[in-house]
């Protein structure tokens, strides 16, 4: 995964990017260009974990798969605040051009 690519799916603010990984703003500004398989897993896992958690908020009556509650059950709110309250991750797009492209597929 390209680390542009990371920042569309997580927002472009590295502190809150950090915050939502658990790891130092330092540690998010060191990323390499081509994210390693580890780190790409985490950037998926953070997005999944940031798309249902804002669901649940505006829909709570929704009941999500049982392995996403899993996921969603040792996460702190405030990592998922993190990117929510400032607005900077955005949706989720389709693959395009432009999303193949960084993802190298």
């Amino acid at each position: 995964m390209h680390r542009n690519y990371a920042f569309e799916l997580l927002g472009s603010y590295r502190p809150s990017i950090a915050k939502m990984l658990g790891v130092s703003p330092s540690a998010v500004y060191k990323w390499p260009e081509e994210l390693p398989r580890s780190l790409a897993d985490k950037v998926i896992a953070a997005r999944i974990r940031l798309e249902w958690w804002t669901l649940l908020q505006k829909y709570p009556h929704i009941e999500p798969p049982p392995l996403i509650m899993e996921i969603l059950k040792d996460v702190p709110a405030e990592q998922c605040l993190g990117i929510v309250e400032i607005g900077r991750a955005s949706p989720i797009a389709p693959p395009g051009p432009k999303t193949a492209a960084l993802s190298g597929t």
